[in-house]
């Protein structure tokens, strides 16, 4: 009797512990903060991964972060991020898709801007603002010169103007009597390839980027504010870029040759020397006068050269 007596205090005391542990555990849960919430089926909006979600639990891999105009990126593999600029004639996209420890993240911008004066110095304009990120190496590029015919423009006329942009930028080309050759960006063109860059007609970085060819390529584009894009992998842990492709839309009146009677034509060379600044680590600034500034004006040329802000970006980048 006594022994059966001892069984149930015994029992009943290993009752009570149990159930201390399952309250303190559903106390603690309810005091617990919600874990992030993951994004439904389909293209993810931006404003969905304002707050970092694990990749693998919530299956992001491959799927398609978007922002305005329908500009987006795929998520990038693990310690990746990926950078899209798309510029028009009113504006920019910016999207930046990171993928941090299997964190992904992302960040999007629509960044609107008024017509460039006509009497502005941008040499009296000092502002830029960094991507973040820098190339560690020489940018080695190509251009598919095919692609040029979709714009009814001549291949070798193209690739003058895009090679002229490009040293626009790593020579710190202006009109301000800053010193050229100041910078130690490099940019490289390895000739003609097959290869598009791996951007789309909708605006967004496809799966294939970034595939070790920095391309650049022809074609057109669906929205039509769109002028051109450029697509920029980067390394998280190191910052340093992996790889830039630049599409420029051949829907959009570009010209290689800036005629006297201009109407309506998008210069190539200011264009592309704007892309360059992205590709190397520029995001765009707000003095309406500077290269990296987020609007084109049809007919402009004056972003073919540097203004103060953008050498300085430069400069502080290289």
């Amino acid at each position: 009797m006594r022994k059966a007596r001892r069984t149930t205090v015994l029992l009943a005391s290993v009752l009570l512990a149990l159930a201390s542990v399952v309250g303190s555990a559903s106390a603690a849960a309810e005091a617990a903060p919600p874990g992030p919430e993951c994004p439904g089926a389909g293209p993810i909006h931006a404003a969905e991964l304002a707050t970092p979600v694990p990749a693998a639990a919530c299956g992001l891999a491959g799927r398609t972060v978007t922002a305005a105009l329908g500009v987006g990126a795929r998520v990038p593999e693990r310690g990746m991020s990926v950078t899209v600029s798309a510029l028009t004639r009113t504006g920019s996209i910016d999207l930046t898709v990171t993928n941090d420890d299997g964190m992904v993240s992302a960040k999007a911008d629509r960044v609107g801007g008024t017509q460039r004066a006509t009497q502005a110095d941008p040499c009296a304009q000092s502002s830029y603002v960094l991507i973040g990120g820098r190339w560690n190496r020489t940018l080695a590029w190509w251009y598919n010169a095919s692609t040029a015919s979709r714009a009814g423009l001549p291949a070798s006329t193209t690739l003058s103007a895009l090679r002229w942009a490009n040293q626009n930028m790593t020579l710190g080309d202006n009109d301000c009597g800053l010193p050229t050759h100041q910078f130690s960006a490099r940019g490289a063109y390895q000739g003609n390839h097959t290869l598009y860059a791996n951007i789309d007609s909708a605006g967004q970085c496809t799966s294939k980027f970034p595939n070790n060819y920095n391309t650049i390529s022809w074609g057109p584009t669906d929205s039509p504010e769109i002028l051109a894009i450029t697509c920029l992998a980067a390394y998280v842990d190191t910052g340093f870029y992996a790889e830039a492709d630049i599409y420029l839309a051949s829907n959009k009146g570009f010209t290689d040759v800036m005629p006297a009677n201009c109407v309506g034509l998008v210069d190539l060379e200011s264009v592309a020397t704007h892309e360059w600044g992205h590709a190397f680590g520029l995001d765009h600034a707000f003095e309406s006068d500077l290269t990296m500034y987020p609007t084109y004006a049809d007919c402009d040329t004056k972003q073919r050269t540097l203004g103060l802000g953008d050498w300085q970006g430069m400069n502080a980048l290289y």
